[in-house]
């Protein structure tokens, strides 16, 4: 690896580290009014948080990468990185959006169970 492509990936790693550190404690403050309960907003905000955190960093591992030797060992593993990255990433979405149908789900069920006469 070159020091050009490792200047890029470790300004590209304070970058994202930064923004991941700013989007949660920001996140956090934005969610507390709609999750009041103690704990709660941060928990959700670390949900939202970490898929785009993985997203940014698979897409710098690839971009560290780009139009430098295939054959050099080391930029071939930060590529697949970057894919596990993505990866994770996609699967994470993925349990965020069952984990939120199932929550609407018991919502809805709650509701039509306090709809019940007693």
């Amino acid at each position: 690896m070159d020091q050009a492509s490792l200047f890029i990936l470790v300004i590209g790693l304070i970058i994202v580290l930064s923004q991941g550190a700013m989007l949660s404690d920001v996140g956090k403050t934005f969610l507390e009014k709609a999750y009041p309960e103690p704990g709660r907003a941060g928990a959700v905000a670390t949900l939202v948080v970490a898929p785009a955190f993985l997203l940014a960093l698979g897409a710098l591992l690839l971009i560290s990468v780009v139009g430098v030797d295939p054959t050099d060992g080391l930029q071939v593993v930060l590529a697949r990185v970057g894919l596990i990255f993505l990866a994770a990433a996609g699967m994470h979405l993925v349990a965020l959006v069952l984990l939120a149908r199932d929550r609407e789900d018991v919502e809805h069920i709650d509701e039509v169970e306090d709809q019940l006469p007693h």
